[in-house]
């Protein structure tokens, strides 16, 4: 059964730039607790209104050690486009990091709402790692 997780404290205060134009950088990071299966969502970051999006990187272990690993990665907007920035991403295959593979997360725009950045185990691992760590980061702008 899919399991909702979250490294985002609700006390403590969401960076944002002083001015328009300038960038925030926010980084967070998940340690796995137990394996993770298909559907399994973390919440990792807020970007708050009136910012957009202008970089993120997703850097994650090897968390499907299998000879033949499955698990991909999905990272996108908590209840919106939900593979906006890493659609299927198998950098949890080997560990690493990796840039955007998707056009739209060089598009994202502000919105009146904050919005949260989320991971969804879109494969699940041929192998489950119960150990090991997957994590963001985000740069985001004032608009």
């Amino acid at each position: 059964m899919a399991t909702a997780y979250t490294v985002i404290d609700e006390f403590t205060p969401v960076p944002v730039p002083h001015r328009a134009g300038e960038e925030t950088a926010v980084r967070a990071e998940f340690s796995l607790s137990g394996a993770l299966v298909i559907n399994d969502t973390i919440d990792l970051v807020t970007v708050p209104a009136g910012h957009a999006v202008t970089d993120i990187v997703l850097f994650a272990d090897d968390l499907d050690t299998n000879g033949a690993p499955a698990i991909t990665l999905d990272v996108g907007i908590k209840d919106g486009d939900t593979d906006a920035f890493f659609a299927a991403s198998t950098v949890a295959q080997a560990g690493g990091a990796v840039h955007p593979s998707v056009k739209t997360a060089f598009r994202d725009v502000a919105t009146s709402a904050d919005r949260v950045v989320q991971a969804l185990v879109k494969a699940a691992p041929a192998t489950s790692a119960t150990t090991g760590k997957l994590g963001v980061l985000v740069r985001y702008m004032a608009k």
